[in-house]
């Protein structure tokens, strides 16, 4: 019995002796692991910490001019990269975020500033009249919605509807409102007005190369400009003084017939001398059939 009791306390000794070796070899590895992987990461600098660009730029450019040396004053250029860029700030300048790393895996980072020679906020456009001529009246005015922003492109599936005002009667104002990836948020009240009816492919609507149209302040508006053609169903006409309309998946060019400049009235003033949004009225008289296309213009 004592000789067991020899062998239990042996055998404890044994187990605590290895555990103090692990827990040495543990340590050690990881006082190794601190020293050669914990040392300072790569010094990044910059020929400019300044650097104006346009909004189209790419990310090959925006490293031009980046250098990284790691702390024994080895070249690790070609490891910089853009680890992240700020939003917006004053209206065209971001902060772009740049890392690198040494053999051993220690990071650096910097930043520098960009500024956008070209940037303009998203503008809200509609590929339809605000002036709507439906069976039941409804419209869903998302689905005519397109956003053309300079950094993100086309971003009008991110346009949210903020705010529905009812007017009277067929009259709404919608305010809809989109923020792009440099976080610049804008918003339009979209007013819109809808018809109810049954036969609006008899109905003659004018084509217009937009919908919304922005005007700087003080700049001058021809209304007559943004006409393009005139539709009935699936065909369109040519207007008199315009371009012959080109035929496409939605319409097909009738030749021979030009509707008369007479055929359509324009109603609606813009004071592109005070901001807002003025309301612009197109209306077709045509094969005793009448129909309203609206264009909203937005003063800056």
């Amino acid at each position: 019995m004592k000789k067991n009791g020899i062998n239990v306390k042996r055998v404890h000794l044994l187990i605590v002796i290895t555990f103090v070796l692990v827990l040495a070899l543990f340590t050690t590895v990881k006082v190794f692991t601190y020293v050669t992987t914990n040392a300072e990461g790569p010094v990044i600098t910059f020929d400019k910490d300044e650097i104006r660009v346009k909004t189209s730029v790419k990310e090959k450019k925006l490293l031009e001019g980046v250098t990284a040396v790691d702390e024994k004053g080895n070249d690790v250029t070609d490891t910089v990269m853009i680890e992240s860029f700020s939003k917006l700030l004053d209206g065209k300048k971001r902060i772009v975020n740049y890392i690198a790393y040494d053999a051993n895996n220690n990071i650096g980072k910097a930043s520098r500033t960009i500024v956008y020679r070209d940037y303009t906020s998203p503008k809200i456009r509609l590929d339809h009249s605000p002036e709507f001529y439906t069976e039941d009246g409804y419209v869903d005015i998302l689905d005519y919605v397109t956003v053309k922003d300079k950094i993100d492109g086309e971003i009008g599936k991110k346009a949210q509807l903020l705010n529905t005002e009812y007017i009277k009667e067929n009259r709404f104002n919608y305010t809809v409102g989109v923020t792009n990836s440099c976080g610049d948020t804008v918003e339009l009240t979209i007013p819109v007005t809808t018809h109810t009816t049954e036969n609006a492919d008899a109905l003659p609507f004018v084509v217009l190369d937009d919908y919304i149209v922005y005007v700087d302040k003080g700049d001058d508006f021809n209304a007559w400009s943004h006409v393009e053609a005139l539709t009935v169903g699936k065909s369109i006409y040519q207007v008199e003084g315009k371009d012959e309309p080109v035929s496409s998946s939605d319409y097909n060019y009738v030749s021979g017939i030009t509707i008369p400049e007479s055929a359509i009235s324009v109603s609606g003033s813009v004071d592109t001398d005070k901001k807002g949004t003025y309301r612009v009225t197109f209306k077709a008289d045509y094969n005793d059939k009448r129909a309203n296309t609206t264009m909203l213009v937005v003063v800056e």
